[in-house]
């Protein structure tokens, strides 16, 4: 593939991931803990929050970072070219839900989008390395809570980010 139009794709997934995130993590210019406890803060930035308050440009840049870095780990565990939307979708949830990683050890480990505590890949992973769009668009609704406990709020997200996902061409 050419490496412009990959640049280009990523950057039009991220545009839209970022438009869904922002809707629903909401610009907050002072850090505050999230339902797990983690300090964050601008639209559920979680990395190296300082305690002061923050500028809406600070919160736009990290808003992009974030969610460039979310892109870039949903291409490394995918693996192959995806539907627009269907990529755009799984970097708002990778960016929501992180990467996961395995239990080893005093470290429960976190499931995410490329591993689950168990080690093994999720089943969104799966069904994306197989080119299975519906089969990806079908596991949203399957990760609506943190910590064990439902959110309405994450039952929308998802539901968002799956119809963003069957909207694909």
């Amino acid at each position: 593939m050419n490496p412009r139009t990959v640049v280009a794709g990523a950057a039009a997934a991220v545009s839209l991931a970022a438009a869904i995130a922002g809707t629903f993590e909401g610009e907050r210019l002072t850090p505050y803990r999230d339902v797990t406890g983690v300090l964050t803060v601008c639209d559920g930035h979680t990395g190296g929050v300082e305690m002061r308050q923050y500028r809406h440009d600070e919160c736009q840049a990290l808003l992009q970072q974030d969610m460039a870095e979310a892109n870039r780990i949903v291409r490394v565990c995918v693996g192959r070219d995806m539907p627009l939307q269907v990529e755009a979708a799984i970097t708002d949830f990778t960016f929501n839900v992180g990467q996961g990683r395995a239990a080893h050890g005093k470290d429960k480990g976190k499931d995410g989008f490329c591993v689950l505590k168990t080690g093994q890949p999720s089943t969104m992973r799966i069904r994306a390395m197989a080119g299975d769009w519906a089969g990806v668009c079908a596991q949203f609704k399957f990760w609506t809570t943190a910590d064990g406990v439902t959110y309405a709020g994450l039952v929308k997200r998802r539901t968002a980010d799956r119809v963003l996902c069957e909207s694909r061409q």
